[in-house]
């Protein structure tokens, strides 16, 4: 953890091959750095190492507290581990741990399956002040899943029984193993204490974690030899076994196994040959084989059995049978296939989607067209090879979504028409003419919603101005014409819109993107307290009612398991609904009710303007360097004028967005994005003459433009 004057950066490097003494064998990793800095004040931090997804690459998992004005506890996940040490799919945002804010004077975090739930868990330590003395205490968030996301909630703060720490700390570090082998986890807490001297490192053990997380005992400190300087800078520790004589054992163990598994077999064959079997009559397959080949060869075979059969005077000879041809036709949806190969070719970019993320998409049905022919023309190729009697100018496959949940009232359900009947004139993307056709829509949801609530639906429903001028939910409803899912958490469901269609206009209000939650889907509970909300008193309404409600302060929230139904709110009554009163009561009062979001189209989509002319640009100062240019603008074609910065331009034609100059010369010249020798962007043209950058002669961007 580096300290420069700004923010702090993390970074870390990986020796390779540990030895039975702890030496490194096989070198060290270069230094990997975190992408972004982490905060201006650090008080700690620490690394865990676990396979979070499932995929057989660990993950990185960094603890840290910060300082200043605004402490937190927080972790971060850095996504598969590569051999080189790298981590290749990115580091997740920082998460919030549960966490009274105050001096910390070291952190330390493991990641294990501490309820034997075959989910791991995440155990977060701090060393905290109390009074002359420190303490250490850790929060355990149960089922840390494939996401990074703590699930099933974290445990109050556990404090590390046996004698008081010392008052002063440079660091520390928390580990798990089944040491005692109880099948019971067991924590091992280090820790470098800073008396007046050097400073000096101890661990204790926490002996059989039970089902919450607490400690049957500890035991007391033990002092690790050897030198820990004088004003360290952080702790860690970590247990693995290495013994060097474990394989050897491993080896006996299997060996000595082997030998009594042939010594069983050995006994049961005995025992099997004295069973009384029959003679077998052995069969030549192959002459078999040979005689059904030849009987079944089918233009010589059926050949000769119809002209046996056939007596027609005056005739010399059979006519050879013509060939059948025959057409399969494919229905499986082809986007699985091309998904199974790689995700990345289906939805490029799919990878960087942060987790709980609805977006939308849109069709390209140029690509989806082109995927489809040349996959008919490989199909038609191979059939050729092979000989298959079939039309080698057939569409075998014309699906490429899955359309099994889709509405056949809509139309046909095919993507593509026979490519035998595409027009000449048509470019691809232009023949489609049911689903996927044209700029459709893609609604794209990840996250845990849909796995919580597998019953969700999606669909569009039309919107209508109401007086006020806002936009306001129609009845009119359209259901997705396909579906389809990703790996680990993105469904994806096909609108039947385009995206003019679906943004709307000043006389068209456009369309909502709907999730709704089905009505049978009934959930029962108490809402979480409002921000800012007081303990407490009653509500004006039972759909009011909150956890708040059953409590008189903060600690007794804390220790609140369940509703019950004698407490605070024993014989309130409320719309003739009585608190406690029988189970049909309580069943109505804690109801949830469906819960439906409506998102417009405009919200996320952005208006549709992909050719720009500039005619002006705005700059720092005078002079006339590239980079100094900070906004351009000009007049779209009704005359209406538009200005952007430089980043919004370059951050436009990254998403395919034209923009040209047509000054001093006359004829239209594109803008690029370039960089400086620092790597800085900025804006320049294509050459146009003698003309290095024709932005440079653009007259000034008025202020108010």
């Amino acid at each position: 953890m580096d300290n420069p004057a700004g923010a702090n950066a993390v970074s870390y490097q990986i020796g390779w091959n540990l030895d039975a003494n702890g030496e490194v064998t096989g070198g060290w990793s270069p230094v990997h750095r975190l992408p972004d800095e982490v905060a201006a004040e650090i008080q700690g931090a620490d690394l865990a190492v676990a396979d979070l997804d499932g995929d057989g690459h660990p993950e990185l998992i960094l603890a840290y507290a910060t300082g200043g004005a605004t402490p937190g506890l927080y972790y971060r996940v850095g996504w598969r581990l590569d051999a080189q040490g790298a981590i290749s799919r990115g580091w997740s945002d920082s998460v919030s741990v549960p966490w009274t804010p105050g001096p910390v004077q070291g952190v330390g975090v493991a990641v294990a399956d501490l309820d034997d739930n075959l989910v791991p868990d995440i155990i977060v330590l701090t060393i905290e002040p109390a009074g002359d003395t420190n303490r250490a205490v850790y929060r355990i968030g149960w089922q840390f899943n494939a996401r990074g996301r703590v699930s099933a909630g974290w445990t109050p703060a556990r404090v590390v029984g046996g004698d008081p720490l010392p008052a002063a700390h440079q660091g520390a570090g928390i580990a798990v193993m089944d040491v005692t082998g109880t099948r019971r986890a067991d924590l091992v807490l280090f820790h470098v204490a800073n008396p007046a001297q050097s400073n000096r490192g101890y661990y204790r053990v926490g002996w059989d974690l039970d089902r919450h997380g607490v400690a049957r005992r500890w035991s007391a400190d033990a002092e690790v030899p050897g030198w820990f300087g004088w004003e360290g800078q952080g702790a860690a520790i970590a247990l693995a076994d290495l013994d060097p004589a474990l394989t050897a054992t491993r080896t006996a163990m299997g060996d000595r196994f082997t030998a009594a598994a042939g010594r069983h077999q050995d006994r049961v064959l005995a025992a099997q040959e004295l069973v009384d079997t029959k003679r077998r009559v052995s069969v030549d397959t192959a002459t078999l084989a040979a005689r059904m080949t030849t009987a079944l060869e089918p233009v010589g075979g059926i050949t000769d059995q119809t002209a046996g059969r056939m007596k027609l005077a005056g005739v010399e000879s059979v006519q050879e049978l013509r060939e059948l041809v025959v057409v399969p036709r494919f229905t499986r949806p082809m986007y699985e296939a091309l998904r199974d190969l790689s995700q990345e070719l289906l939805f490029p970019g799919v990878s960087a989607i942060p987790p709980e993320t609805v977006t939308l998409l849109r069709v390209n049905a140029s690509f989806v067209e082109a995927f489809m022919v040349g996959l008919n023309s490989e199909l038609g190729r191979e059939m050729l090879w092979r000989r298959y009697p079939t039309d080698l100018g057939a569409t075998f496959f014309s699906q490429f979504w899955d359309v099994r949940s889709a509405q056949p009232s809509v139309g046909p359900l095919s993507d593509i028409p026979p490519i035998q009947g595409w027009k000449p004139g048509n470019g691809l993307g232009e023949n489609a003419t049911a689903v996927g056709a044209g700029d459709l829509l893609v609604v794209l949801v990840r996250g845990e919603l849909l796995r919580r609530y597998p019953g969700t639906a999606i669909y569009v429903q039309r919107a209508f101005f109401a007086e006020d001028g806002s936009r306001q939910l129609a009845d009119e409803t359209r259901e997705p014409q396909f579906a389809g899912r990703l790996d680990p958490d993105i469904q994806f469901f096909g609108l039947p819109l385009g995206v003019s269609e679906a943004r709307g206009s000043d006389t068209d209000a456009g369309w909502f993107i709907v999730l709704r939650q089905p009505p049978t889907d009934a959930r029962f509970g108490l809402d979480a307290p409002p921000d800012g909300a007081s303990y407490g008193g009653a509500p004006k309404h039972w759909s009011d009612v909150h956890w708040r409600h059953l409590t008189g302060d903060a600690s007794e929230e804390e220790r609140l398991r369940h509703a019950q139904a004698s407490g605070r709110l024993s014989s309130l009554r409320l719309g003739g609904l009585e608190w406690g009163y029988n189970s049909a009561h309580q069943a109505q009062i804690t109801l949830q009710r469906p819960v439906l979001v409506a998102i417009h189209a405009s919200d996320m989509i952005p208006a549709i303007d992909d050719t720009w002319q500039i005619e002006a640009v705005a700059r720092h100062a005078a002079g006339v360097p590239q980079h100094r240019i900070v906004a351009v603008g000009g007049r779209r074609a009704d005359g209406t004028p538009w200005r952007m910065s430089t980043e919004e331009v370059i951050a436009a034609i990254g998403r395919h967005e034209r923009f040209f100059v047509e000054r001093p010369v006359g004829d239209q010249v594109q803008v690029l994005v370039s960089r400086t020798a620092t790597g800085r962007p900025y804006l320049t043209t294509e050459a146009d003459g003698d003309l290095p950058n024709n932005l440079l002669f653009l007259p000034e961007l008025a202020e108010d433009a």
